[in-house]
């Protein structure tokens, strides 16, 4: 910081110039060919970047692939790289998000290309941008999924513009907290095909991959049972909570993977795995402690014999399966007597909870928000964020 600071008393002793994004970019919106003429995306080579592909930060592909033809009757134009995207509009929180442009490549409507003149470097007004995007949305026009930027208040929108050498000294040191985090999510990636790939190994209980958990777990040979769910777990739903949403600090578990609020009473103990009925269908979670059951969800609770966690990871691997038992229709549905006929293999109680033990260490690293990975990309990110708003608070020229 120290050295920013100098830089700029020695080259703006009068401060850093801030200037509207039309006069420093060049804005390049895009197009989508017909998408029932076929001779327009067939074979296509063309990169055409969906509004998105915007969370990719830093966009070296496109999913998508258009043809000259493609490219020469609709509005779709080439962008350089080494430019800034912009999503103008798009589902959820997409509107405002930017990218850089790394590759030659084309973009939809609901994208702008700001392709940066000689004044200002396109990862300086990345970083910057990535810093007001609450602010851009705010200042869309129209609402909710309607909602939109428009070419004129992109034009308008002010970014500061210090010399080149002090943008540059910038983009370095965050780039450095970027790199870092890019790091770490390739590490969490590894890790948890790592984990999806040790718990397959673990719970498929076939005689070849259990030679396989015997090897692992350090266990002599054992037998396993396969048993209906209903047999080893008692399975129910909860009731509305008729209290006051937000009163307390206990979740009130429904029919979404995150609770749907939080209360000031129980009337679940916790260690028991929860599996909605309406909504998340099938998609299965695990509550440690007290919580409200909704009766939108079911507890899963398991009997004498059975280790809570075994459970939860043997039921997690199967999810997909326990997704396609809901009943179709207006409002798709789990019925209990699909949970209570579901198989699953069960070894002996000791084996569960070696496996459980081992899966469970796997399961803090790649998911737990408070330690392993996600915990320090989470820190990682709060670092970024912390010296790029410093970083971009300059003293503003008279």
């Amino acid at each position: 910081m120290n050295r920013i600071e100098r830089m700029i008393a020695e080259m703006c002793p009068d401060g850093v110039a801030w200037k509207p994004l039309g006069e420093v970019v060049q804005l390049v919106t895009g197009g989508t060919p017909n998408k029932h003429v076929p001779e327009y995306w067939e074979d296509g080579t063309i990169p055409w970047m969906s509004s998105g592909e915007v969370n990719k930060k830093h966009v070296y592909s496109t999913d998508g692939f258009i043809t000259e033809l493609g490219l020469l009757k609709s509005n779709a134009k080439m962008v350089s790289p080494r430019s800034v995207v912009i999503a103008l509009a798009g589902q959820g929180k997409t509107r405002g998000k930017v990218a850089t442009v790394e590759i030659e490549l084309s973009t939809n409507q609901s994208l702008c290309t700001l392709v940066p003149g000689r004044e200002i470097s396109y990862r300086f007004l990345y970083h910057f941008l990535d810093g007001q995007y609450e602010k851009l949305r705010s200042i869309s026009s129209g609402e909710g999924a309607r909602g939109g930027l428009s070419l004129a208040i992109l034009k308008s929108f002010v970014v500061p513009v210090p010399p080149i050498e002090i943008q540059r000294e910038i983009v370095d040191i965050l780039d450095s907290f970027t790199r870092l985090e890019a790091e770490l999510g390739a590490e969490l990636g590894a890790r948890k095909v790592q984990y999806s790939f040790l718990r397959n190994m673990l719970l498929n209980f076939e005689f070849s991959a259990k030679n396989v958990s015997v090897n692992l777990l350090g266990e002599e040979h054992f037998d396993v049972q396969e048993k209906r769910l209903g047999d080893i777990a008692l399975i129910k739903t909860g009731r509305k909570f008729e209290g006051a949403f937000g009163s307390g600090l206990l979740p009130y578990v429904n029919g979404g993977v995150e609770p749907s609020g939080w209360v000031s009473c129980a009337n679940n103990p916790g260690m028991v795995i929860t599996i909605p009925s309406r909504g998340s269908v099938g998609v299965v979670g695990f509550q440690w402690d007290q919580f409200w059951l909704g009766p939108l969800c079911y507890a899963v609770t398991p009997k004498e014999g059975v280790d809570p966690r075994f459970l939860y990871h043997q039921l997690k691997r199967q999810q997909t399966r326990l997704v396609a038992l809901q009943q179709t229709g207006s409002i798709p549905a789990l019925n209990k007597k699909e949970l209570v006929g579901f198989v699953i293999d069960v070894p002996p109680l000791y084996v569960q909870r070696r496996i459980a033990d081992v899966l469970d260490d796997f399961d803090a690293l790649v998911n737990d928000l408070s330690s392993g990975l996600p915990a320090e990309i989470a820190a990682r990110r709060q670092q970024y964020e912390y010296y790029r708003d410093r970083l971009f608070t300059f003293p503003e020229k008279k």
